[in-house]
């Protein structure tokens, strides 16, 4: 029976490694397994949208027919996340899609304002990270400010990024940046070794609609 036994850790094993989620949306799920957004018929089959707060679901661009998607192998689509898997601090956020699954999901938040909660809940989701891991002690601390105070004399942007690489042995990555370098936001990425191939699909960019 220990084969039995052994096959079950196995299982238990494998199903966790399998199942990375980010804001209630599974990596390398089908995204047909999310519903569209509520929306109207607007000229030119293309889709106007009866609000976007009421997730999960997902929502195309305003200049491309919703149609357009299904005859593509690489796109994107903005996600709206259920209120309750969505912290605070996270804007808006978009999903790639690669032969018709999720390779990869891309979340702006506000920059500064909540970037030491959004930390905190990724290190209890993910656990400790790759590289980037908050100071240990206080002289690792007093490094890390020494760092910052030389990037700000040199007239560059300090940017603090915490990964996760190889998730779960899914070679599924997650950055967390505090802030980009110009914009004042910050981002989390979560993809797929796939959704890097085709990562300039998706730009941290805030929609016009």
């Amino acid at each position: 029976m220990k084969w039995v036994a052994s096959l079950f850790v196995f299982l238990l094993a494998f199903n966790a490694r399998a199942e990375v989620d980010f804001m209630g949306l599974k990596l390398g799920a089908p995204i047909a397994s999310v519903p569209e957004c509520a929306y109207v018929s607007a000229s030119y089959n293309q889709r106007t949208y009866l609000g976007f707060d009421a997730g999960p679901c997902w929502r195309s661009g305003a200049m491309r027919p919703t149609e357009e998607l299904s005859k593509a192998k690489v796109f994107k689509v903005f996600y709206s996340a259920p209120k309750d898997k969505k912290p605070e601090g996270i804007k808006w956020t978009q999903v790639l899609v690669v032969d018709g699954k999720v390779a990869g999901i891309l979340a702006t938040t506000d920059g500064a304002i909540h970037k030491d909660e959004l930390l905190a809940l990724l290190l209890e989701k993910y656990g400790s990270p790759s590289t980037g891991a908050p100071a240990r002690n206080s002289e690792e601390l007093r490094q890390r400010r020494l760092d910052r105070l030389k990037v700000a004399r040199e007239g560059r942007t300090f940017v603090e990024n915490v990964e996760w690489l190889n998730l779960g042995g899914t070679g599924i990555r997650v950055t967390f940046t505090a802030v980009e370098k110009k914009s004042g936001y910050g981002s989390i990425e979560v993809f797929t070794p796939t959704g890097d191939d085709h990562i300039s699909v998706v730009k941290p960019l805030e929609p016009t609609f």
